[in-house]
């Protein structure tokens, strides 16, 4: 759709010098004091601060690590990073939707996807521009902007309609591929005739969204010629042939280099025109892209993340400046209000960055809430009314460190799920009712799924409860995937039942079960037993067990003889030579019940039962270990010695049974019994129970020596350990 770019002048005043003749001083004294009353709005209108040039920069279908103000040492992207440097940026925003028609509508509304009810690339019928389902105009950024007095200017992604009923009042926005394709890729002369209209009459909001680097990823050569000698680095993400994904990345940076080459242009041509200074820049990328990875359409950050960047060169945005918590790029919608000097309507899910940009609060999102949408609504069930709810493949909730997901239907990549560049990905599949939880702090491309740890199941049904929460304060229909247990998911359940590890000991011989030195251990009147005999150990001996654990529960009896001795209970730990690193139960007169790091942080938790009165010297004690994630409990007797929480512990290892160097000494083990993935119960105590009584453990602890200072002896000391 053609708009009009007829310049608009302003007539000058022409004064007849002759009236201005005082015949008297009456009339020279009431001349002068009209003069100042006509002057005065003049005055006043000369101080009051000029409204800026608002450029809304989006980027199509890209990726948040590929621009050089991100860090990145392949990307050129020149004219973008100056922008970013001489404003405030924000590296860690969340795009309205991960896909490119209702990014772009909320922008325009200031809404969210199942607010303004377009969250769907396609509602009605397949077909750019054929969807009869249009955003509602009223209240729209360019209409809110027109009525401040703005001439605005639309052409490259415009889905909705018509342009001048959305506010717009120049500009080519062909809704059509064709009409997508042609802004930027083809030039930008339109656009730079609408500047040169404008001049100083009206302030001017442009809309500059060009088909780039969406695909085809078909950039000119020269470009593409950039990145011909440029090492590319394959991510631990990626399975497949490594030249594909390389030839692919060099066209997916020189698109973007493309698209930094017109950002470059209209730079300069605001420049030539004296409008530069006072142009308010904002940049956002309207949903991610990845190569070899689900991005678009999907709930991971490279679907959703996009830096943004807010610039006003003489404007008194902060230069330099770098806000790094968590952001929505939708409120760049109340931002653009905000510093045309409009107020932001109360009803709309955008707020103003101005606060943050201009320091007057450092208040910021604790979490991140977002949907994610089927790219083909029009594909849906039609037996069922066309909603949001219907179409929603998943809610995410997100903070600093951990990443949720709950999906709302089946995704198989097929159909209404967009599947980009699909042979070099791993296939993506989920259930109604699967959840995702990441770390990112270690995970940021979330591999490593860890839903089914049970140590982070109540970190799941917390933040599900968040996402849900925030679904319906914002308006969010009833949903079927919300009544299903917190819990279980169509794959958690089977990971999540608790197993009992067969023939873990059989009591008749150490199958399964191996030594460096086999001739320190055998097994009588069922117990497997480790002993020198009347000789010295020349140093720690194991035994190791060959089956590895991750969550589980552990139960034996111990009896040791004399009591003055040292030994233990490895578990999590790893082999190395004739040593073993990892977690150790400890058993001894002074240790019983103790958390030791064997070879690694030393004392980690002592045991609570300070003068071991509940220990049978000499006798059999029944030990229990529970440990499920970080959270670790030891207990002897029926009572717990041990309750820690421990970050940056070890999560898996092997379990083995260990006579300590020295003195000759007796240990027995019997009646052991291995469960994984167990119930989070010990001693008569359930999981809020148990979790009360969790302490962190220090990253490094104590030292063997300082044993002694904090335990009864009734015989002898505590024997210092290697």
């Amino acid at each position: 759709m053609n708009f009009p770019s007829n310049r608009t002048r302003t007539n000058k005043m022409q004064i007849n010098r002759e009236n201005q003749r005082i015949r008297t001083p009456i009339q020279w004294l009431t001349a002068c004091v009209l003069g100042a009353l006509i002057a005065a709005p003049s005055i006043a209108l000369a101080e009051t601060p000029k409204q800026p040039n608002i450029v809304l920069l989006i980027s199509d279908d890209d990726d948040y690590e590929h621009f050089g103000f991100m860090g990145s040492e392949i990307a050129h992207t020149p004219a973008l990073d100056k922008l970013a440097s001489e404003g405030t940026l924000f590296p860690m925003a969340h795009c309205p939707a991960p896909l490119c028609r209702p990014s772009l509508a909320s922008m325009l509304s200031g809404k969210l996807p199942h607010q303004h009810g377009i969250y769907s690339n396609y509602l009605d019928k397949r077909g750019i521009g054929n969807d009869t389902t249009k955003l509602d105009p009223r209240g729209s950024l360019a209409n809110r902007l027109k009525a401040a007095g703005y001439a605005s200017y639309a052409s490259g992604k415009y889905w909705e309609d018509d342009a001048r009923k959305m506010g717009f009042t120049h500009g080519t926005a062909e809704t059509t591929m064709k009409g997508f394709r042609h802004f930027v890729r083809n030039g930008q002369d339109e656009l730079f005739t609408f500047i040169d209209d404008q001049g100083e009459s009206k302030p001017m909001f442009i809309w500059w969204a060009p088909l780039v680097p969406h695909t085809p990823h078909n950039p000119p050569q020269k470009h593409l010629d950039r990145f011909a000698d440029a090492e590319i680095p394959i991510p631990s993400f990626y399975k497949g042939n490594s030249t594909e994904y390389v030839n692919a990345m060099k066209k997916f940076y020189a698109m973007g280099t493309w698209f930094d080459d017109g950002v470059g242009q209209l730079v300069e041509k605001l420049k030539a025109a004296g409008e530069y200074d006072n142009t308010l820049f904002l940049f956002y990328v309207d949903n991610g892209w990845a190569v070899g990875k689900p991005a678009k359409n999907s709930p991971t950050e490279k679907g959703l993340r996009t830096p943004m960047f807010v610039t006003w060169p003489k404007g008194g945005v902060p230069a330099g400046k770098r806000v790094d918590s968590l952001n929505y790029a939708l409120d760049l919608h109340a931002t653009a209000l905000d510093y045309a000097g409009l107020q932001v309507p109360s009803d709309l899910a955008s707020k103003s960055l101005r606060p943050q940009i201009e320091g007057s609060t450092t208040e910021s999102h604790d979490v991140l809430f977002g949907a994610v949408y089927a790219h083909n609504a029009h594909l849906g069930d039609p037996s069922v009314k066309r909603s949001a709810e219907r179409d929603l493949l998943a809610l995410y909730a997100r903070t600093d460190r951990w990443k949720y997901v709950l999906y709302a239907q089946d995704v198989d990549g097929a159909g209404r799920y967009v599947w980009m560049i699909r042979k070099l990905w791993d296939k993506f599949d989920r259930k109604k009712g699967d959840q995702d939880l990441y770390d990112l702090s270690s995970d940021p491309y979330e591999e490593n799924n860890l839903v089914n740890q049970p140590d982070q199941r109540q970190r799941a049904v917390d933040m599900r409860q968040q996402v849900l929460d925030w679904w319906q304060r914002t308006g969010g229909g009833a949903l079927s995937v919300a009544k299903q247990p917190a819990t279980e998911s169509a794959t958690e359940s089977a990971a999540l039942a608790p197993r009992v590890e067969q023939d873990f000991s059989n009591g008749k011989d150490l199958t399964g079960w191996k030594a460096q030195n086999m001739r320190y251990w055998s097994v009588k009147d069922g117990a497997i037993v480790g002993t020198g005999g009347e000789d010295r150990i020349p140093g720690n001996t194991f035994l190791w067990h060959k089956v590895p654990v991750k969550d589980f529960y552990l139960s034996l009896k111990v009896r040791q003889t004399p009591y003055s001795a040292n030994a233990g209970i490895q578990f999590r730990s790893q082999r190395k030579g004739t040593a073993a690193h990892g977690y150790q139960a400890d058993v001894g007169e002074g240790w019983w019940g103790t958390v030791y790091h064997e070879h690694g942080r030393r004392i980690l938790a002592r045991s609570l039962d300070t003068d071991h009165a509940n220990i049978k010297r000499e006798d059999w004690n029944n030990y229990e270990i529970l440990a499920v994630g970080h959270r670790i409990w030891l207990a002897i007797n029926g009572k717990i010695t041990v309750a820690m929480r421990d970050e940056v512990g070890e999560l898996e290892g092997y379990i083995a049974l260990q006579i300590h160097g020295g003195q000759p000494q007796n240990v027995a083990y019997k009646d052991l019994q291995l469960i994984h993935n167990p119930p989070v119960e010990l001693i008569g105590k359930n999981e809020a129970e148990l979790n009360r009584l969790l302490v962190d453990a220090p990253k490094v602890g104590a030292h063997p020596s300082t044993v002694k200072k904090k335990v009864v002896k009734p015989k002898a000391k505590a024997p210092k350990r290697p």
